[in-house]
């Protein structure tokens, strides 16, 4: 606990402002309390706070992975969901259902907690996985590591959130997650099942008020599957192994790929191949695995450019392609020697494009006269087609002045201050907005203010 008098305010004194600006949802406060040396984020519901909690974590579904080639999972090499009923604590698979396994298995649940008279969604403290008489896996938030943030992609079954929304907490741990948050690790909490196995599994979950739910099931060995092995290369395709330990370079005509080591989390068989040129870009279509598979570090993608005007070559980018085939976001480049380059920190299609539009910007305040008496502030809404906004730059009467960006809203704010403006006059005003490859966009009016 803090110590006494460490703090000197009383009730009714203005400790913060709350904002909305950046990524957040809404008007908040932080509150946090850290470790000094370390500076880990602690979880404060360990400080004995006035909060109520008497309910049990509720756990909703589980999940049972085959983790290799040759795994499988009710005879298929796919992971498989099971429903779960119960609660007030414990929970079972719904009656008559059997899982049949056979080879290297981890599991996962999706889990929520909640605290009395609240409906917000929580995570979970503590969770331990026990399988036949071992511990094989436990984890616990008690404290976070901010370098480890990006390893939520790994804990997490990323590709079933990108699909539904839904977060299954994986019970077994990626080769390349580095999260410290793991207790205990048997075999990353991975485990193996034979024909003639009959395994015991229990689950304990417990929030940070040792309120405790349980599941447990057999999982019941089954023959191993027969498989076909994939060639290295078929009907265009490029399987590349990436191992995380490992530097990597998957090459060929129309593209480069370079990853470092650590760039994935778990060693990986990546198909790799060329589409045709899509309407509207400058390349082929360079697929590169799947957007379901996550990427810890960036690796550097070139692709090579085709029919690319020299008058356009500064205005390439690359981009990521949907699925609709249409281009989506830009993730930047750099024209040089017939190829675009750039950093990248997603799987998935890529094209180059081109950004030869300036951006948009739009007065919200300033009326047809001009006459801003009333206003506290002047407001102008900006946006970029493609590249993205990279700077801007307001002046009033040929000065600079400082303008406020609300990325989320688009908004470029300016509150007006007597101290810094001289009032009871007409202003000129001149705002230039560039855009991710120079495109620039400028607007000139005047304001009597």
């Amino acid at each position: 606990m803090v110590p006494a008098g460490t703090f000197d305010f009383k009730k009714g004194d203005l400790i913060a402002y709350s904002g909305n600006t950046g990524g957040s949802g809404g008007p908040h406060l932080h509150f946090e309390i850290r470790d000094t040396e370390s500076e880990h984020p602690l979880n404060p519901l360990m400080f004995n706070f006035n909060i109520k909690d008497t309910q049990p974590p509720v756990i909703k579904g589980l999940m049972v992975y085959p983790l290799t080639p040759y795994s499988t999972v009710g005879g298929e090499n796919k992971q498989k969901q099971f429903d779960i009923v119960g609660q007030n604590g414990n929970y079972s698979l719904i009656d008559g259902t059997q899982i049949t396994a056979n080879g290297t298995i981890g599991l996962g649940l999706f889990v929520q907690d909640f605290l009395d008279g609240s409906k917000n969604r929580c995570g979970i403290f503590e969770n331990d996985l026990t399988v036949g008489n071992e511990l094989v896996y436990s984890f616990m938030m008690d404290e976070f590591d901010f370098e480890d943030t990006r390893y939520a992609n790994s804990y997490l079954d990323y590709a079933y959130y990108r699909k539904n929304r839904v977060r299954y907490q994986k019970s077994y741990v990626d080769e390349g997650n580095l999260m410290s948050n793991f207790k205990v690790l048997k075999n990353r909490g991975t485990f193996e099942v034979s024909s003639q196995d009959t395994l015991p599994i229990d689950y304990k979950v417990t929030d940070v008020y040792n309120n405790v739910s349980r599941l447990n099931f057999d999982i019941i060995g089954e023959e191993e599957g027969e498989f076909e092995v994939k060639p290295v290369v078929s009907n265009g395709k490029i399987h590349k192994y990436i191992n995380i330990n490992e530097e990597a370079s998957i090459n060929s005509d129309n593209f480069k790929a370079n990853f470092a080591k650590g760039a994935l989390y778990s060693p990986t068989s990546l198909e790799c191949r060329e589409n045709s040129q899509r309407t509207g870009t400058y390349s082929k279509e360079i697929v590169l695995g799947t957007e379901y598979i996550p990427v810890h570090n960036r690796f550097d993608l070139s692709i090579k450019a085709m029919g690319l005007p020299e008058s356009l070559q500064n205005k390439a980018i690359i981009v990521s392609v949907r699925s609709n085939g249409k281009v989506g976001s830009s993730l930047g480049g750099e024209f040089k020697d017939g190829w675009v380059s750039t950093r990248v920190r997603q799987l998935g299609s890529f094209a180059i494009a081109v950004d030869n539009q300036k951006p948009s910007i739009s007065s919200i305040n300033i009326d047809n006269n001009g006459k801003l008496n009333n206003q506290t502030n002047i407001n102008f809404r900006i946006a970029d087609n493609l590249s993205g906004i990279k700077s801007y730059r307001v002046e009033i009467d040929g000065n600079w002045v400082l303008f406020k960006y609300d990325y989320k809203s688009r908004t470029l704010t300016h509150e007006f201050d007597a101290d810094k403006m001289v009032m009871g006059k007409n202003h000129t005003l001149k705002l230039e907005v560039t855009d991710g490859v120079g495109n620039k966009a400028v607007y000139e009016n005047s304001f009597y203010r």
